[in-house]
């Protein structure tokens, strides 16, 4: 997040962000050093964010909608057991339904955590058909990329890239 910036301002981080205010075609994002939990090629708007406040924003007017779209979320400090409450939450009101792909950044747990979030995230979307990516250096990360909500992209995970659509 841009609070991170002031205690964080490495070049990647800097650089990411520049990228997304001032270029007029994002470069695609290199998903080399992410997990691919599942293969497939999706295109979508990429909606999202903190999962926490996703899940709380259910049956309020905030409500994120999903459908058609590319879901991104990230969370810190959180266990395992919330963690799939919360995505649980979500798959259960239809919010995964017609989600295109899933990207996941940033999740990482409480310290001395016993359970596995890797598993867990298998277990929670093993019915999930479309491609899932894990690992991304978005959210509590650092250095972090931009990530831009509401822009069109296509995930491709055989060509490991995330490519944003130009007229972003």
């Amino acid at each position: 997040s841009i609070t991170h910036l002031g205690r964080h301002n490495d070049p990647q981080t800097l650089d990411s962000l520049k990228q997304y205010f001032f270029s007029s075609q994002l470069p695609p994002i290199d998903l080399e050093k992410c997990q691919i939990m599942k293969l497939g090629k999706a295109k979508g708007v990429i909606v999202g964010g903190c999962l926490s406040l996703l899940a709380t924003s259910m049956g309020t007017p905030y409500e994120l909608e999903t459908d058609g779209n590319i879901l991104f979320f990230e969370d810190t400090d959180e266990k395992v057991y919330a963690v799939d409450r919360m995505l649980t939450q979500l798959k259960n009101a239809g919010k995964l339904k017609k989600v295109k792909a899933i990207l996941i950044g940033s999740l990482f747990p409480k310290e001395k955590e016993s359970h596995s979030m890797d598993e867990m995230l298998q277990e929670v979307l093993a019915d999930f058909q479309g491609p899932i990516v894990t690992g991304l250096l978005i959210g509590h990360t650092h250095p972090f990329m931009t990530l831009p909500l509401g822009v069109s992209a296509t995930l491709d995970t055989k060509q490991s890239e995330l490519i944003f659509d130009p007229s972003h």
